[in-house]
């Protein structure tokens, strides 16, 4: 079963928005192992109707659009068409949204193994556009606990490795959501969370599919999660006639690495 996990940039204030984090969760029901794939947003591909464009500009053109499903349709549809994978179900959170799901939990701890400098706004509620709100943050390294705010910073960093190592972190962190919810006996209390949680995430899935994965979550080891992702061993750095910078697809790289995902 994949699900697809999309981070959009969306704000009330700005008309559009793009889906710069797209993370790929194949669970294997038969052998209990769950592989969390990192798809990089400027994967230059073929968004069927449209013509080549980055990745992450699938769901806004199918929001625009009006295009079956909307948005997560076309995004669907581009991932099956250029990488051959199928989604099953799909959930998105903007950063106000993940910022509340990491609260939620008490907060996450995250094993830090590389420094982490970036300017961090001051109050989430802050204007972002404004750069007097923001101050230089270091995040040694270290176990960390991480509040939602702090969470969403670390997850959205950029100083270091570029979009590679961000995806790297935001899979570490979802990691680490999973060692929370079950150290707060999270689990036992989903169908009373559920509410909650479709206000602040966009999904198709209902109470009856999560309910679905609780024994394996029970059950499952750390060994059993893998973490891997689309990077500069699968892509080549390209400039469109438009003057964009994009990453194209090494097919073989990449047929390589889905191999390995998906057996």
């Amino acid at each position: 079963v994949n699900i697809l996990l999309i981070g959009s940039d969306y704000r009330a204030s700005i008309q559009g928005f793009r889906t710069d984090t797209l993370i790929v969760v194949s669970i294997n029901k038969q052998s209990g192992v769950v592989t969390m794939l990192s798809i990089p947003r400027d994967l230059y591909v073929y968004v069927p109707g449209w013509g080549m464009q980055r990745i992450n500009a699938a769901y806004d053109e199918g929001e625009r659009s009006q295009f079956t499903d909307g948005g997560p349709g076309l995004l669907v549809q581009t991932l099956l068409y250029n990488l051959g994978i199928p989604i099953h179900y799909y959930a998105l959170v903007n950063f106000g949204g993940f910022l509340k799901i990491v609260d939620t939990v008490g907060g996450v701890d995250v094993a830090v193994n590389c420094q982490v400098t970036e300017y961090r706004i001051k109050d989430p509620s802050l204007d972002e556009s404004d750069p007097a709100n923001y101050y230089l943050y270091t995040q040694p390294i270290g176990v960390a606990h991480m509040d939602g705010a702090t969470a969403l910073w670390y997850a959205r960093a950029r100083p270091v490795g570029g979009d590679f190592f961000r995806s790297y972190r935001q899979r570490q962190v979802l990691r680490a959501l999973y060692h929370t919810g079950l150290r707060a006996n999270i689990i036992p209390r989903i169908p009373s969370l559920y509410a909650d949680l479709k206000e602040i995430t966009q999904t198709d899935m209902g109470l009856g599919d999560v309910l679905q994965f609780i024994p394996l979550a029970l059950k499952m080891s750390d060994t059993q999660i893998r973490s891997r992702n689309i990077g500069p061993n699968q892509t080549t750095d390209w400039v469109t006639p438009r003057g964009e910078t994009v990453l194209l697809p090494n097919p073989d790289a990449i047929a390589a690495l889905l191999d390995d995902v998906f057996n």
